[in-house]
């Protein structure tokens, strides 16, 4: 016979303890920022130097595939490759 699975509810945020109404305050924002932050940086490390360069120019800095294969010394089609490969 198959195991029962057993499904877990969301649980209310009513009943979790230290979460208040309304939006967070300043500290809260100032903390998740910098977590994300932290986070992108320690992504964007593990990737091979081409893939980062071509995250970094095209998703940070808006530069177009057709600057950044000009800069980077390749093909629009392989700056989308290094991009598809960046963000998976």
């Amino acid at each position: 016979p198959a195991a029962e699975v057993t499904w877990l509810e969301p649980y209310p945020d009513a009943e979790l303890p230290g979460l208040t109404d309304g939006e967070p305050g300043p500290e809260a924002r100032y903390e998740t920022r910098e977590a994300v932050q932290l986070a992108f940086v320690a992504a964007i490390q593990d990737l091979p130097p081409r893939q980062r360069a071509a995250l970094l120019l095209s998703d940070v800095l808006g530069w177009s595939t057709v600057e950044t294969a000009g800069l980077l010394g390749g093909s629009t089609a392989s700056i989308n490759s290094a991009l598809q490969r960046a963000r998976a």
